[in-house]
């Protein structure tokens, strides 16, 4: 589906145009992998045929197992269906028993069949006798979807001891060259390189989820730490006169480019667009924005994108500026996800428009071309016009992660910052001993533009949460599965927007019949809240100068 640059841009794609539709793809996708099990041995078999059954029974993927957790565990949220959650236990038993190096710490890639480290491809290159920085991160991406969704002590366990892993053997703390490094040996000596996958894959396989999920200080830290990496490496690199098109991926430890390596992707240049947007939400510094639009720009205008058929091409050389002209299933994914998140931050209208149909024309060429309508889930690459020129649905890097999160994301997204209304998610959340509160925060958002609407406990009312404070409490010896529906408080304005308006003030308050706005110069959608956090009223459009009608509310306070 091509995009249009020439006056609003239309949503073409019916899972934008009505995110629920998305959601049958999204379970049948999940439902491929259940055939794949190996309910003997443990895990998943990572090489299948079309219809997901086993192709070959001597090698899993510790990677794949995890990313297969993560899909089980958003098959469960989008559906409330708890049988999701026992096949991710299934993958992620196997990763915890046999995938841990219990020697050195850290990740091993992959195994054969009883879960002994072996090549991933039988022999050749065999990435468990490194510590490399994709494995490190890709293994931790199921346990945070499985830790939200549950907040199950044990993986919250196991997302504290990789994680601290990571953040204490593969980060470089020297001042000036701070960052995960690329690589190291087995033992975890000899780390060496930076650059693209140690930093933005960091984040979005579990630095994000980790922040959203503790609302540590030093969480965040670490993901704003990476953010500025982006800005200071990736993005600066696309400024140099050396580099053509995109940005450079390869960097030794020091953060000195690696003239040796030009070949990037248009893929991974839009999924740091969706990284900076994400580290915008937790602090608003102008930089990651303008950085993440000019990046989708360089992609958009430069030769990035298929203005015939829609979707953004495969690879490029950033010396000489050539790009692969085939498609691949998971950078359609970054530029449907990049897209909405940076439509919902944009300012400019034409930015607004580029970014809305970037996400359309990714997210309708995948659903299009790369699914297969008989057995389910999607191949791996198509050519520019959308012929399959590769229709291998699984092996040690692929599973059940890119579509199923785009599928995910489609949902969340598409609810929440394209149509801006309310998305309902699951979670279970099992009966103990102690009393807890969680910080319900599924996507990075500014903290207060999110709210609940409502809670369910198994089916009936649950009123004990903070809508605005997006907490959750649950009394001792309470659970089951909780659905929680969110909001957005208010429409997205910029921080420097907000530092630049006067502010509105309301009168009378406590308030009777009506209310009105100081200092309103504009019309403006009023959202009205009680000092429990609760909204009182539908959202109501107010002319400067005009009231509020509140008849039929009790007098008392509202902001």
């Amino acid at each position: 589906m091509p995009l249009g640059l020439r006056g609003q841009f239309q949503v073409q794609t019916e899972a934008l145009q009505e995110p629920d539709s998305i959601l049958p793809h999204l379970l049948k996708s999940a439902n491929f992998w259940k055939a794949s099990i190996d309910s003997v041995d443990g895990g998943f078999y990572t090489e299948v045929n079309q219809d997901g059954s086993p192709e070959r029974t001597d090698r899993k993927s510790f990677t794949q197992c995890s990313r297969h957790a993560y899909g089980f565990s958003r098959a469960f949220m989008v559906s409330g269906d708890t049988t999701y959650l026992d096949y991710a236990e299934h993958a992620l038993d196997f990763l915890y028993q046999y995938g841990w190096d219990q020697s050195h710490l850290g990740w091993y890639f992959s195994s054969d069949k009883y879960g002994v480290p072996a090549p991933p491809y039988g022999a050749g290159w065999n990435p468990n006798t490194t510590k490399w920085s994709f494995q490190q991160h890709y293994s931790v991406l199921g346990i945070g979807a499985m830790a939200e969704a549950t907040r199950d002590p044990r993986h919250l366990d196991w997302l504290d001891l990789a994680t601290q892993v990571n953040d204490s053997l593969l980060w470089d703390d020297r001042p000036g060259f701070q960052g995960f490094y690329h690589t190291a040996n087995e033992d975890w000596s000899n780390l060496r390189d930076k650059g693209f996958t140690a930093t933005v894959d960091g984040i979005t396989t579990w630095v994000l989820w980790r922040a959203l999920l503790t609302d540590a200080p030093a969480d965040k830290d670490r993901l704003i730490a990476l953010a500025d990496n982006i800005v200071d490496h990736l993005y600066a690199s696309m400024l140099l006169p050396q580099v053509q098109f995109g940005f450079a991926e390869g960097y030794n430890s020091n953060w000195n480019l690696n003239n040796g390596n030009t070949g990037g992707s248009v893929g991974h240049v839009i999924k740091t667009a969706w990284c900076l947007a994400r580290a915008y939400m937790f602090d608003p510094k102008p930089i990651y924005r303008e950085a993440a639009q000019y990046m989708i720009n360089e992609m958009m205008f430069d030769g990035g994108y298929d203005y015939t058929n829609g979707g953004i091409y495969m690879n490029y050389n950033w010396s000489t500026g050539a790009v692969t002209q085939n498609k691949d299933y998971w950078m359609l994914e970054q530029g449907l996800t990049s897209g909405l998140i940076n439509y919902f931050l944009a300012t400019d209208s034409l930015d607004k428009e580029l970014n809305l149909g970037m996400a359309d024309g990714c997210l309708g060429f995948l659903l299009e071309h790369f699914v297969d309508p008989v057995y389910g889930e999607i191949y791996s690459q198509t050519n520019a016009a959308g012929n399959v020129i590769n229709n291998d649905k699984s092996d040690p890097f692929k599973g059940g992660y890119h579509n199923i999160e785009m599928s995910y994301l489609t949902y969340v997204y598409g609810h929440l910052f394209y149509h801006e209304d309310s998305v309902t998610l699951y979670y279970r959340f099992r009966p103990q001993a102690e009393a807890r509160q969680f910080k319900m925060t599924p996507i990075a958002i500014r903290d207060d533009l999110l709210g609940i609407a409502s809670v369910t406990l198994d089916g009936q009312p649950y009123a004990n949460y903070d809508a605005l404070g997006r907490t959750l409490d649950i009394p001792a010896n309470t659970g089951g599965i909780f659905a929680v529906t969110y909001y957005l408080t208010s429409p997205f304005v910029s921080n420097e927007a907000l530092a630049t308006s006067e502010p509105v003030y309301v009168y009378p308050n406590p308030a009777q019949e009506t209310i009105g706005f100081h200092g309103l110069r504009q019309a403006a959608e009023v959202y009205l809240f009680d000092l429990q956090g609760r909204q009182v009223q539908p959202m109501q459009r107010v002319e400067a100068g005009q009231s509020l009608s509140v008849h039929g509310l009790p007098a008392g306070m509202y902001v």
